[in-house]
């Protein structure tokens, strides 16, 4: 029997652990926000930073509300304690780390035994998907966590008799919505599935712990829905917003049906762990668990709502990866033979470790080209799984060339930024970026932290396109910013003109990627029209930043 001061020892030793590699790997890497998601979090957490220390009605109105406010806020507060920085914001994971782990081993317990807690809790914390994404800023990572808090509420709930537990299921599901608004397709299955089993229910608890759930979460999304009502619906999302994963991964399509299935196995847990389940499987189906039903609705469910969703993104499935660490630990403990049991207890921890670490400071890309020339020559996959899986959560680096950027974008770029804007009233900056959609909340991002830049506008082409569009019209961009990995062609057509047929693309359903790109070289056809080229600056071989000024009136 395992002592209970054992058991916590353990669980936060994986927690200092992920803690300290995450610290150093954060510290010596990227330094600001390079995916648009990430960056648009990071804003938000410094919003509710000021709003903490001086609330004001101007600092409201910076408030994105395209996403609950919690995960943002629990940043916020970590603010308060340390200094405002990327470093601190990801660190904020390690606090939903610890959350998700204790709810593990407490479902492990449950369903099986103490034993098989502590293993999935290992198994969880060694998928690269899990320590990769530790290390963004995302709501994902905070949203595993919560669900599972959930579902561990749920199973000791008891068909929701216990009073206490009812409770904080009801307190989970509010805080849960409160993170992403997905919380509902994983929690979604469990639930019904408890709902409907034939086990005697306290309705009253039930009834508590869904309007507990309500008073926590309705008063924002009231908010949200009633901004969506005023505004429209399709103002609360990018315009040219086209993803490869819409284009691709059709639900109508078997690229489409195994997508989140080819992410799951070959990129989120991994090859090794991957075999190791194959090998076990047989003995998870066999062994005797309690509330099985459970684990497979917790994966069921969502892979089928987010597979009928056109836009796929591998991390939107993370949330169900508990589910195979649990599986994978049963099945590991269920092996009749004691040597080989044990054996394959020394091997998850040595690969385990191993995997970490090899990733972590050597990256993913290896292992991903084992895997694309494999699947590929065995005709199981179509696309590179890279392609699939657009942003490399799980490499330290996600992008060698996102270093390169963060290093510019402070170095240069910044300090670019305040002396042209110095002695400005109002200063209006232009950004196309169409590779990291990013560099226009990399400085709405750094003027909030350093408060500077009270007199700057930034307008992105790709998501304020009519504002840039008007700006364009009546001359009133100061600077603009392009980055770019196709060359600048001679100068043939109105950009007014080609932003129009930008738009237009964009609305219609079905847009066809290589149209959208058509009217892009368009646009960039007409640029010499009222901009100069000013500096260039390399990011890599193939990808430059172009810095362009305001032509004076006598060179039109």
């Amino acid at each position: 029997m395992i002592k209970k001061g054992y058991i916590i020892v353990f669980l936060l030793l994986i927690v200092i652990f992920y803690a300290v590699n995450n610290y150093f790997i954060v510290r010596d890497n990227l330094t600001i926000p390079v995916h648009p998601d990430e960056a648009a979090q990071l804003i938000n957490s410094l919003v509710c930073y000021k709003i903490l220390v001086n609330p004001s009605s101007q600092m409201f109105m910076q408030w994105d509300n395209t996403h609950p406010p919690l995960f943002p806020f629990s940043a916020a507060i970590l603010y308060l304690f340390f200094r405002t920085s990327r470093i601190v914001s990801v660190m904020t994971n390690t606090v939903y780390f610890l959350i998700m782990l204790f709810s593990v081993y407490f479902i492990g317990k449950k369903i099986k035994d103490k034993n098989t807690g502590l293993l999935a809790c290992f198994i969880l914390s060694m998928f690269p998907m899990i320590f990769g994404m530790s290390r963004w800023f995302m709501l994902d990572f905070a949203l595993t966590a919560m669900v599972c808090f959930s579902i561990y509420c749920l199973l000791y709930s008891e068909n929701f008799t216990n009073r206490k537990y009812s409770l904080l299921f009801g307190l989970s599901l509010g805080l849960g919505m409160l993170i992403k608004w997905t919380f509902a397709f994983f929690i979604f299955g469990p639930f019904i599935h408890v709902l409907l089993n034939k086990e005697k229910k306290n309705i009253p608890n039930l009834f508590y712990s869904i309007t507990i759930g309500l008073l926590i979460s309705i008063k924002w999304y009231q908010g949200f829905f009633m901004g969506i009502k005023s505004i429209g619906w399709s103002a609360n999302f990018y315009i040219c917003n086209t993803r490869p994963g819409e284009i691709h991964f059709l639900w109508n399509s078997l690229d489409g049906l195994l997508f989140y299935l080819r992410s799951i196995f070959f990129y989120e847990i991994s090859p090794f762990f991957l075999i190791l389940l194959l090998l076990t499987f047989v003995f998870f189906i066999k062994a005797k668990v309690k509330n099985k039903a459970i684990l497979v609705a917790w994966i069921l469910y969502p892979y089928t709502i987010l597979t009928l969703i056109n836009n796929k993104q591998s991390h939107y499935i993370t949330s169900s990866l508990p589910v195979l660490a649990l599986i994978l630990a049963i099945g590991i403990l269920s092996v009749p033979f004691r040597r080989m049991r044990y054996s394959l207890i020394c091997l998850v921890i040595m690969g385990g470790y191993i995997q970490f670490f090899y990733v972590s400071y050597l990256g993913y890309q290896h292992i991903e080209k084992l895997i694309n020339h494999s699947l590929i020559n065995l005709r199981l996959m179509r696309y590179p799984i890279s392609f699939q899986n657009m942003w490399n959560y799980t490499d330290s680096i996600p992008y060698d060339s996102y270093n390169k950027l963060s290093r510019v974008i402070t170095d240069e770029i910044i300090p670019y930024i305040k002396e042209a804007s110095s002695e400005k009233e109002n200063f209006i900056i232009g950004i196309i970026d169409l590779r990291y959609h990013s560099l226009d909340l990399a400085i709405k991002y750094f003027s909030l932290r350093d408060s500077w830049g009270e007199n700057i506008l930034v307008l992105d082409s790709w998501r304020n396109p009519l504002e840039f569009l008007s700006a364009i019209n009546e001359g009133r961009l100061n600077l603009l910013f392009i980055i770019y990995d196709i060359p600048i062609l001679d100068d043939k057509y109105n950009i007014e003109e080609v932003f129009k047929q930008n738009i237009s693309l964009a609305a219609e359903k079905n847009l066809d990627r290589k149209d959208y790109f058509r009217a892009v070289v368009e646009m960039y056809k007409g640029l010499n029209k009222s901009f100069e080229v000013a500096e260039v600056k390399e990011i890599n071989a193939y990808s430059y930043l172009l810095i362009l000024t305001k032509r004076d009136k006598a060179d039109f």
